[in-house]
């Protein structure tokens, strides 16, 4: 009963649950990991010694450009082995904190999430990032919250506090100490949240303002202004109903940010995408323009690649800055020009023209050697 009494007047229950949707709010701020497996070519290959880590930088172009730097293949195995380890170790703090609600002891937890803290820590300190001198820039950092992090930390230090508590202490110290708990738990859950969401919102419009202000200089953003300025009017009351200690009323607001945040990350997300495939039909076609233009083509195909040298020529002339649906269909008739090269440099055949003289003088002295001189004409000739 004594045990019942410590539990449940101490919130121990909740507290677990307070502690699980932290740190499942925590490990959704992992949004730009897709880009770096994206960047680094583990998204598609396996990266799990020098080996098959060089192999998956050398799938994507830009990673490809730098695979030999020096420690570029050693910061991507480290981190590939990172995101494996942090996996495991989510998947067992979130199995031990459940089992701490039936066992009424948190110590497993709290050991697991010693290592989970370590795991995190070494993810933010690759060298993949752009955040130091020394990193190399394939990457975004995580935009996962610290005062998440700090938190969860709290009060797992505070779970660990309760379970040697219960183990030493008298039956009324037990009761002072969960009731003492109680108020502390009240007070550092306030404070906590209004950290979180300080800190949760200056993330987001940190993140906001530098892709609206890269993306912007290649793509038209100017009908996602309304809904910017919605989400920038809701930040800034929320921040004020945080100065004025009104924390129900700034929690109130956090769906509407969070859902205003992800729509906007959303849309600006499809024109960087749509900036990249952009970047990477130029990128292919100049190559293939580059591979014809050292080569004879046949002169039927000649009048065909002058026209699309002048329609290439012209889009890549134009600077002006594009909408988002313009820049679609750029995208389309940059990928049909690349059919279209690709076509010609299957079909090409050099033109080796063969005079005429040169044949009744071979074939006077050698007939054999004549005879295919003959054929190679016949056969290069355009048709």
């Amino acid at each position: 009963f004594l045990d019942a009494d410590f539990y449940r007047s101490s919130n121990y229950s909740r507290k677990i649950d307070s502690v699980m949707e932290t740190v499942d709010r925590f490990d959704s701020g992992k949004q730009w990991e897709w880009l770096c497996k994206r960047m680094t070519g583990i998204d598609t290959h396996n990266c799990t010694s020098m080996e098959t880590c060089i192999v998956s930088c050398n799938a994507v172009p830009i990673c490809q450009e730098i695979v030999y730097s020096a420690g570029v293949v050693e910061s991507i195995l480290d981190y590939s082995n990172q995101l494996a380890a942090y996996n495991q170790s989510f998947a067992a703090l979130k199995a031990d904190l459940l089992q701490a609600k039936a066992a009424n002891s948190a110590q497993p937890a709290v050991a697991e999430f010693k290592k989970f803290n370590s795991i995190v820590s070494a993810i933010d300190n690759s060298r993949l990032f752009d955040e130091c001198r020394s990193c190399y820039g394939l990457c975004r950092a995580y935009n996962w919250s610290r005062a998440d992090l700090k938190l969860i930390s709290t009060w797992m230090s505070q779970l660990a506090e309760f379970d040697k508590a219960h183990s030493k202490l008298g039956n009324r110290t037990i009761a002072l100490i969960a009731n003492t708990n109680a108020t502390l738990d009240y007070l550092a859950a306030r404070s906590g949240i209004k950290e979180r969401l300080a800190s949760k919102i200056q993330a987001m419009e940190g993140n906001l303002t530098y892709d609206f202000n890269r993306t912007s200089t290649v793509v038209g953003v100017s009908d996602l202004w309304p809904m910017y300025l919605d989400f920038q009017n809701l930040s800034n009351s929320t921040r004020g109903y945080l100065g004025k200690n009104s924390v129900r009323r700034a929690l109130a607001n956090e769906q509407s940010l969070d859902e205003l945040n992800a729509t906007l990350s959303s849309e600006v997300y499809k024109r960087k995408m749509a900036v990249v495939d952009y970047q990477r039909f130029c990128y292919r076609i100049g190559q293939k323009l580059l591979e014809l233009s050292s080569n004879r083509t046949l002169i039927d195909q000649k009048k065909e690649l002058d026209a699309i040298n002048v329609r290439y020529a012209a889009i890549r002339d134009d600077t002006a800055i594009k909408t988002y649906d313009a820049l679609i269909a750029t995208n389309s008739e940059l990928e049909s020009m690349d059919s279209q090269l690709a076509r010609l440099i299957y079909n090409g055949r050099p033109v080796v023209p063969v005079g005429d003289f040169c044949i009744v003088t071979l074939f006077i002295l050698f007939p054999a050697v004549a005879y295919l001189c003959i054929e190679n004409k016949r056969r290069y000739l355009p048709k």
